[in-house]
């Protein structure tokens, strides 16, 4: 089982001429199969997504930093933000455990990987920032603090016997970085 998102792929090939990826319209995209795409019963071994791909992804942008030490970008990024390295080996490897995980079963469902991650990059600067003081809001879906109760409850019921709702309420918005 490959990982997703393995460099290079369209939104990882830097284009010398061009400051923002090329768009992959539907004509790029197969067309959808007739039958539903269901993900295996068990998560495949090895990683959903690499560090390597997240670390590419990030590359790209010449306007957020860097999202792993490994990585040469120098960028300080705009103001506003508290930045971290969202893409660093260990939190790739965090990332493909709850991927993997059974409750979520989406390790080897490639169209929600990249949905999932398309998504993470656009709410946390290409994986730079899990927190932002103007309004508040965390995590790699961005939350504003009113929704963080109902999240922490959500994973309660999907997670039994570990208490999130606890954790969030005395972490703030540490508890979803």
């Amino acid at each position: 089982h490959d990982a997703v998102g393995e460099c290079p792929s369209p939104q990882c090939v830097y284009a010398a001429a061009s400051a923002t990826p090329a768009p992959t319209g539907a004509t790029s995209v197969a067309p959808a199969s007739v039958a539903p795409t269901t993900p295996a019963p068990s998560a495949p071994q090895g990683e959903c997504v690499s560090q390597s791909a997240l670390a590419c992804i990030n590359d790209f942008s010449s306007y957020w930093p860097k999202c792993s030490p490994g990585q040469s970008k120098s960028i300080v990024g705009p103001g506003g933000y508290e930045f971290g390295q969202y893409c660093s080996p260990a939190w790739a490897a965090a990332l493909n455990e709850v991927l993997a995980d059974p409750v979520i079963g989406k390790c080897g469902d490639v169209e929600a990987i990249q949905k999932f991650l398309a998504q993470v990059a656009y709410e946390t600067g290409y994986y730079s920032t899990v927190y932002q003081p103007a309004d508040g809001g965390a995590g790699l879906i961005h939350m504003i603090p009113g929704n963080w109760q109902t999240n922490a409850r959500d994973m309660d019921a999907l997670w039994p016997g570990h208490d999130y709702a606890s954790a969030a309420e005395t972490m703030g918005k540490d508890f979803f970085q």
